[in-house]
């Protein structure tokens, strides 16, 4: 297969041709390669293959029109199994022999004998037909079985190695087992040197994950559907249960995009109950059901406007502001690099701290994200903020502090606690009852 993807490429070189698969083929191909070629073709096509012999000349142009021909009746194969082509009706999928001819400026003699070259070297079954009135006959090609016109280099392949490592935190879902196949698919066409490259450098890029995510077959589902939907433009109905929450809960949703952020996978989409857009992290999902009657309004979204004004994926609704921010040390430093898209300014002191203007949202996720620099973050403004956020700092401190020099213990009493605060109610509710 890879001998015919390369002689299809232009300005093929002999060399590349001339290789033991080649040879194999050769035999397969030859005959009906000197039969099917009519002298008009060869005289089009001596020019420019001079330096060749005539059985190579003719081999090289019948490959070529044979593999035209796959990819013809291979692309007639996906219109038949495309929902939207059979129910517009346009046209009878698949060729006829006479419209093969005519597109192939050939005899129907010679489309025969290329339908019958094809069958011999994929197998019998990979070209189908469909019988019509009169004895008329239509030829296409179903299935996956042939791969089309596909040729890369190692440095290519090595590419497509490394995406699939990036893409571990899709491990589990449809995506991530296609990715696998078509993988799988690449290297039965690729050298056995191309190969061997590719597996040999891909592992010297490493994705780090601090958790091992993989989703389960009912999560895949989850994420099927959701994809079902957004594919469609259509509503989805979750059921979610959040991270305060005791229970799910049911939401009617139009489903945006997928991000990925933190290790995992969320769900961004416009909640119809509540009246705007919200992030759902897709492992506490626990149901989706495509609402097929219901339109969503995904063409008037823009997920990269959207995010603009937000350090985190979670947006709340709650308003944009501008925040000036002082950082110090190595969280100055990492500021720089990151070069968040919120960034309005940054001006450098004369020490080397960074203060830095952004425009974002500042619920609770941007104080978990300011925690993350330590004492090496500073809010100077807003003042109200500022103070909201030695708040939490101040909890923080109060924890520790209550917890003392042996927490272990501490906590240990603590549950204690909790437990016979618990049995005295039970006590006491079982004394109500009597």
């Amino acid at each position: 297969m890879a001998v015919i993807d390369k002689a299809t490429q232009s300005g093929i070189d002999e060399r590349e041709v001339e290789t033991e698969s080649t040879r194999n083929l050769r035999s397969a191909y030859a005959e009906d390669a000197i039969s099917t070629m009519t002298s008009k073709e060869m005289r089009t096509k001596d020019a420019e293959n001079e330096d060749m012999s005539e059985t190579d000349r003719r081999l090289k142009f019948v490959l070529k029109r044979q593999w035209d021909m796959i990819r013809v009746l291979a692309k007639s194969g996906e219109e038949r199994k495309d929902r939207a082509f059979r129910e517009e009706k346009l046209r009878s999928f698949g060729w006829t022999l006479d419209e093969l001819a005519e597109k192939f400026n050939v005899s129907t003699k010679t489309i025969k004998r290329d339908l019958k070259s094809i069958s011999y070297v994929f197998g019998g079954s990979a070209i189908k037909t469909k019988n019509e009135a009169h004895g008329r006959k239509r030829y296409y090609i179903e299935g996956s079985n042939i791969t089309f016109g596909l040729s890369l280099n190692r440095d290519e392949l090595l590419a497509i190695y490394v995406a699939q490592t990036l893409t571990s935190p899709l491990r589990g879902t449809k995506i991530w087992e296609d990715l696998q196949k078509s993988r799988e698919k690449i290297k039965d066409i690729m050298t056995d040197e191309t190969v061997k490259y590719a597996e040999r450098v891909a592992p010297f890029f490493y994705r780090f994950d601090p958790t091992e995510l993989h989703y389960s077959k009912e999560m895949r589902t989850l994420i099927d559907k959701t994809l079902e939907a957004m594919i469609k433009g259509r509503a989805l109905q979750i059921k979610y249960r959040s991270l305060n929450s005791q229970r799910s809960k049911t939401y009617e949703i139009d489903p945006y995009n997928f991000i990925y952020w933190g290790n995992a996978i969320y769900l961004i989409g416009y909640c119809r109950r509540d009246k705007k857009v919200k992030v759902w992290k897709v492992d506490r999902l626990s149901g989706a059901e495509l609402l097929e009657a219901r339109k969503s309004k995904r063409a008037t979204f823009d997920v990269e406007k959207y995010l603009s004004n937000s350090v985190m994926p979670f947006v709340t609704g709650e308003g944009v502001r501008e925040v000036t921010i002082r950082f110090t040390g190595y969280a100055a430093r990492i500021v720089e690099e990151e070069r968040l898209r919120s960034i309005q300014s940054v001006t450098t002191c004369k020490s080397g701290a960074k203060i830095v203007v952004l425009r974002t949202e500042t619920g609770k996720m941007f104080f978990r994200w300011l925690l993350g620099f330590g004492a090496h973050a500073e809010i100077l403004s807003p003042l109200d903020l500022r103070r909201d956020y030695l708040c939490e700092l101040q909890s923080i401190q109060t924890r520790y502090q209550d917890s003392g020099d042996d927490p272990a213990q501490y906590y240990e009493e603590v549950e204690k606690r909790i437990e016979e605060e618990k049995a005295q109610r039970r006590e006491a509710e079982m004394n109500a009852n009597f």
